[in-house]
C-alpha cells in the first residue's frame, strides 16, 4: 500500500495557527471564487433569458457561448468543492495515524482527482458546444493523415525511380 502523504512535510503545518489559517485560506482562495463563478453564471443566465424574451427567438443570443460558460462553470464548481471540504475538514478531523485514515488517504485521492477534472473536461466541453473548435480539431486530425499519405507517395516514387538505375560496384582484391 503506497501513499504519497507520508512523504509530505506535515511539520510545516503543525503550528496551532494553521488550525484556523488553513480553513480561512480555503475560504478565501477556493470558496469565494467558486461563489463568484456561480453568481456570474446565474447573472449570465438571467441576462440571456431577458434577451431571448426581448428578441422573441433563441437565435438572438449566442447560445453556444452561454452553454459553454454554464458547463465550464458547473464542472469547475464540481471539481473544486471536494477540495474546499477537505481543506476545511483537515483542521477539524484529527487522527493519530494519517496513513490509515480514510479522510487522509481515500478522500484525499478523490479530491486530487476531482481537481484535474476541471482541466480535462474543457476539451470535451468545447468540442461539444463550440462549432469552430470542433472544426479546428477535425482539420487537425485530417491534416496529419494527409501529410502521412504524401510521405508514403514520395517514398514510393523515390523507390520506383531507384529501381531503373544500375549500381556498379568494383571490388579490388590483391
Amino acid at each position: 500500500y503506497f501513499i504519497y502523504i507520508i512523504y509530505k512535510c506535515d511539520y510545516s503545518f503543525s503550528s496551532d495557527i494553521w488550525k484556523w489559517l488553513k480553513p480561512l485560506l480555503a475560504v478565501l482562495l477556493a470558496f469565494i471564487p467558486t461563489c463568484l463563478v456561480v453568481a456570474s453564471t446565474i447573472a449570465l443566465l438571467v441576462k440571456a433569458k431577458k434577451a431571448a424574451h426581448r428578441g422573441g427567438r433563441r437565435e438572438s443570443m449566442k447560445w453556444q457561448g452561454i452553454v459553454t460558460t454554464i458547463l465550464t462553470a458547473t464542472v469547475y464548481c464540481i471539481s473544486i468543492l471536494p477540495y474546499i471540504v477537505f481543506s476545511i475538514g483537515e483542521s477539524v478531523v484529527y487522527v493519530e495515524e494519517k496513513s490509515t485514515s480514510f479522510f487522509y488517504t481515500h478522500f484525499r485521492r478523490v479530491v486530487v482527482t476531482f481537481l484535474s477534472l476541471n482541466t480535462i473536461s474543457n476539451f470535451y466541453i468545447y468540442s461539444l458546444t463550440v462549432d469552430s473548435f470542433r472544426n479546428f480539431v477535425r482539420s487537425g486530425v485530417k491534416q496529419p493523415q494527409h501529410s502521412l499519405s504524401k510521405m508514403e507517395t514520395s517514398t514510393t516514387t523515390q523507390g520506383q525511380s531507384m529501381e531503373g538505375t544500375e549500381v556498379k560496384t568494383e571490388v579490388k582484391t590483391e
